[in-house]
């Protein structure tokens, strides 16, 4: 989007310093390379993305793709109600001294640190790893957002994405206490079947023999997702789409397990689904041994109303825990201004009845969709990163976070 929408906020802008290791780790890599539905889903806040940000053409992923490096069962439930809740420390690399372990697991339905229960909330800042983000204001989201009560960032760390700059980021992170949930591809740039009947065999696989090993040691990281919202579109919807599917959340969690047996795996699934194949496919996909946790996405400030949804049944079903990648609730117009003058308390009111029954529905995680920056000048344009669905620095919102913690 080549225009600013107007909004008073103003970021600041506090130095940030790289680290000796994240560059000798990348020198590393880069030298063993050397040698070496049945439905057709609404239009998700992660669709919505291209819109809110990009120009509308017939392949918006590959505005911001630099042409260098653009390559491409189940426990038992858990004694939840036993568990006392776990913080972060607020240096997470502190067990590189201490020998304490790091690593959140899970134990049947609950997640576990160093053997006390672990929820998350937190939100999405999706395009904080990518090139299309500035990486000197990446600092000062991180430290926006450990202000603002968020836990865990989930990020896109697609195969364009500068392995560096992620090392960087997980290292401002662990300063603040903060882990991330990192998504290794985006349905959104692919929009067909013919990533999980082939495609992800010469770019998923490649990408994830690339990252995994990377960061296969890295406390800051909180899990992986295959893809932020997989799913077979309404033109593929048919039996060989979604077994496709399956096998392609088969192949790739094994491929990430065998990488990485210290990190936690899910789908980054959208939602089960109305269609039978559609719901069967989510049951399968989340049972298998290799998926760790349920992944959902949907509408926010229905949790207070008692009704379980499909894939929280599910996850039961399966003895898995269950996590909000994204929250959805409207605050803001296309012109990322406030719906009413009530509208964003309104909104932080109903985020707040949800934390509230976080526990008591056995839900391990809740992001919001998404940290709004506002105003980026790019140079030669003014870049403006904001959506309806969006959180500004100083959304009330965010108390609400810091209230729950």
């Amino acid at each position: 989007m080549s225009t600013t929408v107007p909004h008073n906020h103003t970021p600041g802008t506090p130095a940030r310093k790289g680290r000796w290791a994240a560059t000798i780790s990348l020198l590393a890599i880069l030298i063993g390379l050397a040698t070496g539905s049945t439905h057709s889903p609404p239009l998700s806040a992660s669709a919505q993305l291209y819109q809110l940000y990009l120009p509308r053409v017939a392949r918006p992923w590959s505005l911001y793709c630099p042409l260098a490096g653009a390559s491409e069962s189940a426990s038992g439930p858990g004694p939840a109600s036993q568990l006392s809740r776990a913080r972060p420390d607020t240096i997470i690399r502190a067990h590189l001294a201490d020998g304490t372990e790091y690593y959140v697991q899970r134990l049947g339905e609950d997640l576990v640190l160093n053997g006390e229960g672990y929820r998350f909330v937190g939100t999405n800042a999706h395009y904080l790893a990518g090139p299309f983000f500035p990486e000197d204001l990446m600092e000062e989201v991180i430290s926006t957002l450990a202000g603002s009560g968020v836990d865990v960032v989930r990020v896109f760390v697609e195969p364009w994405c500068d392995l560096g700059r992620v090392l960087r980021m997980l290292d401002l992170g662990g300063l603040h206490g903060m882990r991330f949930i990192l998504t290794l591809q985006d349905f959104y740039g692919k929009q067909d079947g013919w990533w999980f009947k082939s495609e992800y065999k010469t770019k998923g696989l490649p990408h994830i023999r690339n990252i995994v090993p990377l960061l296969a040691d890295r406390p800051e990281v909180l899990m992986w997702e295959l893809m932020n919202e997989p799913i077979c579109p309404a033109e593929d919807a048919n039996k060989a789409c979604w077994d496709a599917l399956h096998l392609w959340a088969r192949v790739t969690s094994a491929e990430i397990k065998r990488l990485d047996p210290n990190h936690l795996v899910s789908a980054g699934t959208l939602r089960a689904g109305f269609k039978e194949q559609a719901i069967d496919t989510f049951r399968r996909v989340q049972a298998l041994d290799t998926i760790d946790l349920v992944s959902v996405h949907g509408e926010g400030g229905k949790l207070s109303q008692g009704e379980r949804a499909l894939e929280q049944d599910i996850a039961h079903e399966l003895g898995k825990p269950i996590y909000f990648g994204e929250v959805h609730i409207p605050g803001h117009d296309k012109q990322c201004q406030p719906l009413s003058a009530t509208a964003l308390d309104q909104r932080a009111q109903a985020i707040a009845s949800d934390l509230d029954q976080l526990q008591a529905l056995g839900i391990d995680g809740y992001l919001l969709w998404q940290f709004a920056y506002g105003g980026v000048d790019m140079g030669t344009h003014n870049q403006y990163f904001c959506g309806e669905l969006e959180y500004f620095a100083d959304d009330p919102a965010w108390q609400v976070l810091r209230e729950h913690k």
